[in-house]
């Protein structure tokens, strides 16, 4: 599904998922202690970490709820880079 700089980036920002507990595609990010500006940190070390720069319009809580939405909105991102676009 995912990668392990992605699980990676995502746990270093959720305080309450235990090290020896798998990150689901479901879990609820704030439900396991990511808060508000945690989710703008991880917005921009995914940024970093990818190549990808997120539009305005994909900085919604939403799109960071569950480690499978941030997936998508990277991927579609990717795929705005591989297409040329920023």
């Amino acid at each position: 599904m995912w990668d392990a700089r992605f699980e990676e980036a995502v746990r270093a920002r959720i305080p309450m998922l235990p090290p020896g507990q798998a990150l689901g595609p479901d879990d609820e990010l704030r439900a396991l202690g990511m808060d508000s500006v945690a989710t703008v940190a991880l917005a921009a070390d995914l940024e970093s970490a990818y190549g990808i720069a997120f539009e305005l319009d994909d900085l919604v809580p939403e799109n960071f709820r569950t480690p499978a939405r941030i997936w998508e909105l990277i991927s579609a991102c990717r795929a705005r880079v591989s297409a040329g676009r920023p």
